[in-house]
């Protein structure tokens, strides 16, 4: 079993056998099946059924399978020690997704998974030395009374698992959770209910989401009321900014290209760099020649037949390797250019070919296409994925607030958006 989406927790199902039942529940079938949030409730229940007799089930799962729910007859758990958790890029003033090491408290909470209903066994696929000893950790929680700030989350200087994850309120815009608080208490302000919180967000960046808010016209003048506009972001799982372009894109009749942008700015960056599938070429040892040993070891200026050919060759395999990563772009900056000097716009170029091929060719022509432009298939997939959610879901919102249907489509699917839409 592996973690799936950057860093979840495996887990395998079955019974625990520490004999000479191994060899048959190693020929016993396997039955994969995925967990995490985006799943439609019939998938996750999959997930959550029991094994049936004679067979093995293994769940891939993101971090929901933390503490989100149980899977009783869980007896095995991988954990990679990894989580993908939003972070605020500042500089964009947009959300991502982020890989990172768990914390403490997650790499517990994981290792619970296993053995609720009988043995289990949890096996940690990281060093040992991440985590602190029980002496550290007591001197962390005694002096918690100075740090109760930060919770703990700073992590240790040597490099350790911090012991607990980093509030979701001190790591992402608060757009959408003072958006989301408006929908609760529509009477009151957002600071009032946040202000329950266990670590209230600041009352500055409370004023700034809102004013932010009302620019995007979710929130009405002074930021008094949710607006139909705001009702229909507040549905979809993304951003503000990014819910605004979808409702946007589909008022203008370019819902999904409005969609697959929005989920191309929510995802992380899906270029990738080749894998080098041999190491650099190493450093040739200098051996003096006879004529040089015969001057005295050859040295001070420039005795040494052998040596400028032995640095010519080391210096012609590093100049291969870069110039391979250079190339590597070269794909990249093609589709920048042709697609209006936008990264965005060149995902979705890229997008619009793969599920051309994807649906003529089949996955392998697809997978050779990802490969071509050095691209990852996986992300790809997330990204349509995500792009269909919010598609969906904002349909399902506009037809529960019986809001007027969208526009027709004004442009073929794999078309460029127009310009009113960037």
């Amino acid at each position: 079993a592996d973690g799936a989406s950057g860093g979840g927790v495996g887990a395998a199902s079955g019974r625990f056998a520490p004999s000479g039942a191994a060899d048959a529940a190693a020929r016993a079938p396997l039955h994969v099946l995925p967990l995490h949030a985006l799943l439609e409730p019939a998938e996750q229940d999959l997930a959550l059924a029991p094994a049936t007799a004679g067979s093995r089930k293994v769940i891939l799962a993101t971090n929901v399978g933390e503490s989100s729910l149980t899977v009783p007859d869980v007896a095995y758990v991988l954990d990679l020690g990894l989580e993908k958790l939003p972070f605020l890029d500042a500089r964009a003033n947009m959300e991502s997704l982020l890989l990172q090491r768990a914390s403490v408290a997650s790499a517990r909470q994981r290792a619970g998974r296993c053995g609720r209903v009988g043995p289990g066994l949890c096996l940690r696929l990281f060093s040992a030395a991440l985590m602190p000893a029980p002496r550290d950790e007591g001197e962390t929680r005694v002096a918690a009374d100075g740090a109760a700030a930060d919770g703990g989350n700073a992590g240790w200087s040597d490099g350790r698992l911090p012991l607990f994850t980093v509030p979701e309120m001190q790591r992402i815009s608060l757009a959408s959770l003072v958006l989301k608080a408006k929908l609760i208490e529509p009477a009151s302000s957002a600071g009032c209910l946040l202000a329950e919180a266990l670590q209230p967000p600041d009352v500055a960046a409370l004023t700034a989401a809102t004013a932010e808010l009302v620019g995007l016209g979710a929130l009405s003048a002074g930021g008094r009321a949710v607006t139909p506009l705001g009702a229909l972001v507040a549905a979809l799982p993304c951003s503000a900014q990014m819910g605004r372009l979808c409702v946007l894109g589909d008022a203008l009749g370019l819902g999904r290209q409005g969609a697959l942008l929005a989920a191309a700015l929510s995802l992380p960056d899906p270029f990738v760099l080749p894998f080098r599938d041999k190491p650099p070429p190493a450093q040739p040892q200098l051996q003096p020649q006879p004529h040089d040993r015969a001057a005295g070891g050859g040295g001070g200026g420039g005795g040494g037949g052998g040596v400028p050919g032995g640095f010519c060759e080391c210096a012609l395999g590093e100049w291969q390797f870069a110039a391979a990563d250079v190339l590597a772009y070269r794909r990249r900056l093609e589709l920048f250019a042709t697609s209006g000097s936008s990264e965005p716009l060149a995902v979705l170029a890229v997008h619009a070919e793969w599920s051309r091929l994807l649906q003529s060719e089949g996955p392998p022509a697809a997978a050779r296409y990802c490969k071509t432009v050095h691209i990852s298939y996986k992300r790809l997939v997330e990204l349509d994925c995500l792009a269909r959610e919010l598609a969906q879901r904002l349909a399902a919102q506009r037809h529960a607030l019986r809001l007027p249907p969208p526009a027709p489509p004004a442009t073929p699917p794999g078309a460029r958006p127009p310009p009113c839409l960037l």
